[in-house]
């Protein structure tokens, strides 16, 4: 059969070429992402409800973050009401571990159980340290983690009836988004390690529930290679070097793959991850000999979406 390449015809994706915002900086919105149903919905209310001289941009798409211009100049993601201002140097704030463990709440309660790619009390026992300490006895790939889970927590509790206690000070949390992104770079000048993926993993999530999704989308990229470069993609009991605990805390990859899968489809955007390349076992249903480096002549795990529901940490 000839090929799209063969007979010079456009593959036949359906999708939206962005207008450039400056020189050379087009984008591609896929089909996927909704963009079609999108101006559908908004073409309807468009005739019925516009008023005269009333424009609608009608090339907006759910998640396309680029585009969006902060509300506030400097770029502060949280309200008065949310979040105490500290200076970074600011020295350990008067809190306790109740305090780390009632402002993290929301984390463990909405996120962590979809996508439990953190040791839940290997955390809990460096909150404690903060507590004890201050942020600033953690180490760098801690204090991003301890960032990342309070930061999603302050913004979930948004959805929350408003509740007194103490404010999260600022020193613990990322008050912009540039803040969070400009993380990536000391974690990439450092050896790549489980608990650097699990770092990254960590500002894609904050990204996600900011609904900075094309921000998370490109993370999400290196967060891919790195996860390759682990072997986090092969399924770590084939290999007699990993322990029990060792083999569980891997499977990190069913978070990485799940947030892949998510953001691919919310953006329409060709996957990273191929389900031939995985041979990962799901937590409830382990294919390979657990006492071996060998590998069972089993069938291979492939093609089905993992249940990302179970909490195995």
């Amino acid at each position: 059969m000839s090929t799209a390449s063969m007979t010079g015809a456009s593959p036949q994706e359906l999708g939206h070429m962005r207008p450039s915002l400056s020189k050379g900086s087009s984008s591609f919105v896929g089909s996927g992402s909704g963009i079609y149903f999108v101006r559908t919905v908004q073409s309807a209310f468009t005739r019925n409800y516009r008023r005269e001289n009333e424009s609608v941009d009608d090339a907006l798409v759910p998640g396309e973050d680029d585009r969006l211009q902060t509300g506030s100049p400097s770029g502060c993601i949280w309200y008065p009401n949310e979040v105490i201002q500290l200076p970074d140097s600011h020295p350990s704030h008067d809190m306790t571990f109740d305090d780390l463990a009632s402002w993290s709440k929301q984390y463990w309660d909405n996120w962590h159980p979809p996508f439990p790619f953190l040791h839940a009390p290997s955390i809990l026992g460096v909150l404690e340290r903060v507590s004890l300490d201050g942020i600033h006895s953690l180490s760098l790939v801690e204090s991003i983690t301890v960032r990342s889970v309070l930061s999603i927590s302050v913004a979930d509790r948004r959805q929350m009836p408003p509740a007194r206690g103490k404010l999260v000070p600022s020193n613990l949390v990322f008050n912009t988004v540039d803040d969070a992104i400009s993380c990536l770079t000391p974690i990439l000048l450092q050896p790549s390690t489980l608990a650097s993926l699990q770092a990254l993993v960590a500002i894609q999530l904050f990204l996600v529930s900011m609904l900075r999704l094309n921000a998370a989308s490109r993370v999400g990229g290196l967060i891919t290679r790195i996860a390759f470069q682990l072997g986090l993609h092969r399924c770590p009991s084939r290999f007699k070097q990993f322990s029990v605990a060792d083999a569980d805390m891997r499977r990190l990859f069913w978070a990485i793959y799940s947030l892949e899968r998510y953001l691919s489809q919310s953006l329409g955007l060709p996957l990273d991850i191929k389900d031939d390349d995985v041979d990962v076992c799901y937590s409830d249903k382990e294919l390979h000999a657990d006492d071996v480096g060998g590998v069972q002549n089993v069938q291979q795990p492939h093609g089905t979406y993992p249940g990302a529901g179970a909490d195995i940490y």
